[in-house]
């Protein structure tokens, strides 16, 4: 009977007591640490620590630590890492802006060329435009002297005077009238003469834009559309350098220009420029 109580007190027994009495090293080979951080217990368990089952608390804190301080030692790795990636990344978008700011300048640059060549194409239409005004008024004045001076209108106007008179049409090619033919030929002749002279007197008094060498007592000198300052200085004053200087234009009249361009032509002539095979001997 006591046998059999006995074996009933042992099947009564929690059959996880049994298995702890069976297993008492069990609860020593689990891994436990004084630390709240279940991440640290996991990153332990994955590394495998050497001997950590046989460390004290204060060992396994200092290697704990120490992986800490790898981590941390790893993070600012890659921070640093990608804070040179990030300067390089800032450094190529400076260039870039640098050379668009370039760009710009150059565009800026280009704008205030072409901004100035509308302005100097609109004062060159407006002197366009006094120009004609003046040929208009010269056209109008030499109509005027044309009334004036053409014989032929004072024999229109006596006709209509007087209605007696009545032009005999033998006199154009009869020969008893052939000197008064030659006398009025003559005189249109003469009177083209004179409007041609007015005319030129006139036409050189009107002003035009030329430019002159820059070189004291140099007598070149060209309107400012024809003209080429940059070969005659090469070829006229060879010791003249680049870059050359720019000259602005300045008004003249037309009759004081052909008169220096006629200057000039006789001093070239006189003093032909040297070849380049002269000039480097």
């Amino acid at each position: 009977m006591e046998d059999l109580n006995q074996s009933n007190l042992f099947s009564s027994e929690d059959p996880k007591d049994r298995c702890s009495e069976i297993h008492p090293q069990k609860k020593k080979q689990e891994f436990q640490v004084d630390i709240e951080s279940q991440k640290v217990e996991k990153t332990t368990k994955k590394r495998k620590i050497d001997n950590w089952e046989n460390m004290d608390d204060k060992e396994r804190l200092n290697v704990i630590i120490g992986q800490v301080d790898n981590q941390i030692a790893t993070f600012l790795l890659e921070l640093y890492d990608n804070y040179e990636k990030a300067k390089v990344k800032f450094q190529q978008r400076n260039k870039e802006m640098a050379e668009i700011e370039g760009d710009l300048i150059r565009l800026e640059k280009e704008h205030d060329k072409l901004k100035d060549m509308n302005i100097k194409k609109m004062k060159r239409a407006e002197k366009l435009e006094e120009m004609i005004k003046i040929q208009e008024k010269l056209i109008k004045e030499l109509e005027k002297e044309l009334m004036c001076l053409d014989p032929s209108r004072h024999h229109q106007s006596s006709a209509v005077m007087n209605p007696q008179f009545i032009p005999n049409p033998k006199c154009e090619t009869g020969a008893s009238d052939s000197g008064t033919v030659n006398k009025s030929s003559d005189e249109k002749k003469a009177l083209k003469r004179k409007m041609l002279e007015i005319a030129s007197c006139k036409g050189y008094m009107m002003t035009t834009e030329a430019i002159k060498c820059p070189i004291f007592k140099c007598l070149y000198i060209r309107p400012a559309e024809t003209v080429q300052l940059d070969r005659h200085l090469r070829v006229h004053h060879p010791d003249v350098l680049p870059p050359y200087p720019s000259v602005k234009p300045t008004l003249i009249t037309i009759g004081s220009l052909n008169r220096q361009i006629e200057k000039w032509r006789n001093y070239v002539d006189l003093n032909p420029p040297l070849s380049k095979d002269a000039e480097t001997k």
